[in-house]
């Protein structure tokens, strides 16, 4: 004879936000995820399964109703139906990835739901190291535990243990390596700035020149000046983020990559950059990356070598090191930047001989 009902208890995992019930019904122990995090809501919930236990009923009875995705259906269709049950959770950014994560990733590798074992997730994690640093495949274990606590709840697969990896586990770098970043003076970045075209598409017609295309000197002014990210400055619109003659733009939460929503006060350059092309209402910048003409720029401003590794993102790092050296606050940096850690804005400044030069001889040189 089996071993008698002996009730049910709560339990939570190490690194789980959900509780899960244990009970054990005709000698045998299950377990079973409520899928709530609250324990008075997770009480109830598993009040419920185990009385369903206890009357001999599946508890993935339930699921019957519910044809969209079953046990053993391939991974991208639970994936997918766990984006859209959960999409207010999450940004529209982290949604993207997600999803990433399952076409490019899980589902080549576990196939289906009930693929995703804790040997399958052993081999996962070594292949994904083999390719990529640690910290991005626990990026990976973590949207992938998300959804396996939600089908578990749902009766789709059994629970599975899906670990962080160690820090002490760097993993292997991209194959394409960090990108070289150019440390700009404050003349190199005047002198590229006044390179640049006024619009994309510039050019002489019957003797008077022609502007056309895109608006590339301001957005590169406003970029060095206001050191925002380059899809921070695409998002900008008027009159919900700026007005002609404002002395400040107004970042919303989801317009910034870390969601650090926060007031921008603008310089003069800035300020004069913005009004030059803002429309009477929409958007200021259109979504353009400009490297054409950016690096057609930096071949006419700068040496040869600094020519071949400059990228238009080295203009964000270089306006936030100038203001240091001129003499501005870090936190003020910081706020400009979009950083929530000091620690993050570190990493932006650039490093110069030029630089060390000025602080021993305590003279600073004036920018043009």
């Amino acid at each position: 004879m089996g071993r008698p009902t002996e009730g049910w208890t709560l339990r939570r995992k190490l690194g789980e936000r959900c509780w899960r019930v244990r009970f054990t019904v005709g000698g045998r122990q299950k377990e079973r995820s409520t899928g709530e995090t609250s324990e008075p809501l997770a009480a109830k919930e598993a009040e419920r399964i185990y009385a369903s236990a206890v009357r001999g009923e599946d508890l993935r009875r339930r699921q019957r109703n519910r044809p969209a995705v079953l046990r053993g259906s391939p991974i991208g269709e639970v994936a997918a139906q766990w984006l859209s049950a959960t999409a207010s959770l999450r940004d529209v950014t982290t949604q993207d990835t997600y999803a990433l994560y399952c076409s490019a990733h899980w589902t080549p590798h576990f196939k289906t739901i009930d693929g995703v074992t804790d040997a399958a997730i052993e081999e996962y994690t070594s292949a994904r190291l083999g390719k990529v640093k640690s910290k991005t495949v626990n990026k990976e274990l973590g949207a992938l535990r998300a959804l396996m606590v939600w089908a578990e709840g749902r009766g789709l697969c059994e629970p599975v243990t899906i670990r962080g990896v160690s820090k002490r586990t760097p993993g292997v770098a991209h194959p394409k390596g960090k990108r070289t970043h150019t440390e700009l003076s404050p003349a190199e970045v005047q002198k590229l700035l006044k390179a640049l075209p006024v619009r994309t598409d510039e050019r002489i017609i019957r003797g008077e020149k022609k502007l056309g295309g895109w608006p590339a000197r301001a957005f590169f002014t406003v970029l060095y000046e206001t050191t925002l990210r380059p899809e921070t400055l695409w998002s900008i619109k008027v009159p919900g983020n700026y007005r002609k003659g404002s002395k400040s733009l107004i970042i919303d939460n989801e317009q910034d990559k870390a969601r650090f929503g926060r007031r921008v006060p603008l310089s003069a350059k800035a300020r004069k950059a913005l009004d030059e092309v803002c429309p009477a209402v929409g958007q200021i910048f259109p979504r353009y990356t400009y490297r054409k003409v950016a690096k057609a720029a930096a071949r006419a401003a700068l040496s040869p070598e600094k020519a071949a590794t400059f990228h238009p993102y080295d203009l964000r790092a270089a306006g936030g090191t100038h203001r240091l050296e001129r003499g501005a606050p870090i936190p003020g940096v910081q706020w400009l930047f979009g950083h929530r850690s000091v620690a993050t804005t570190a990493r932006y400044i650039r490093a110069s001989e030029r630089s060390a030069e000025e602080a021993v001889s305590g003279r600073r040189k004036r920018s043009p």
